[in-house]
């Protein structure tokens, strides 16, 4: 474990540590589903850091990034062809 990071794991540190090693595969990722997995990468660490105050410990940090990551592109598709049913959808009046 590296020098400051928390023995249960997933503190900042580790955090960051894990978003270095996964933003490439998360970056592919989001390339399967037509995002920028850049964007994906970013979002989904926010969403873990701004979770820790009250978050158990994280044992995998990349594990847990990348999961974090799928399923905000998979929520980001949902939302993509949502809006594209809602705007193809003929208006009724």
């Amino acid at each position: 474990m590296k020098e400051g990071s928390e023995s249960a794991g997933g503190s900042s540190v580790d955090i960051a540590d894990a978003f270095v090693e996964a933003a490439p595969r998360i970056d592919r990722m989001g390339a399967r589903f037509a995002f920028d997995g850049e964007d994906g990468a970013q979002d989904a660490c926010v969403r873990i850091l701004q979770s820790r105050p009250r978050a158990a410990p994280i044992a995998d940090p990349v594990g847990y990034l990348l999961r974090v990551a799928r399923n905000l592109l998979i929520d980001m598709s949902r939302a993509r062809a949502r809006e594209a049913v809602t705007h193809s959808a003929p208006a009724h009046g």
